[in-house]
């Protein structure tokens, strides 16, 4: 099965329901973020985890930060 690219708001959706079935309850990524993550991932699913697993790991020695894009631009 292959999933079709997401557009913007279902890419929020997408990155959002990830986090929460991962266990947290709060949104961990800006509005900036998403957008960033969006624009170079062009909604396929499989660049967005890829994307997010990226900054998370940039994220870790930071765990109670929000994410945002400025952190990771440059390494896209």
């Amino acid at each position: 099965m292959k999933l079709s690219c997401l557009p913007e708001i279902e890419t929020k959706n997408y990155i959002n329901y990830r986090v929460e079935k991962a266990g947290l309850k709060k949104e961990i990524f800006s509005d900036e973020a998403i957008d960033f993550i969006f624009e170079n991932t062009e909604g396929v699913p499989r660049l967005i985890n890829t994307l997010c697993d990226f900054s998370l790991a940039l994220q870790s020695p930071r765990p109670k930060a929000r994410l945002k894009s400025r952190r990771f631009s440059g390494r896209v």
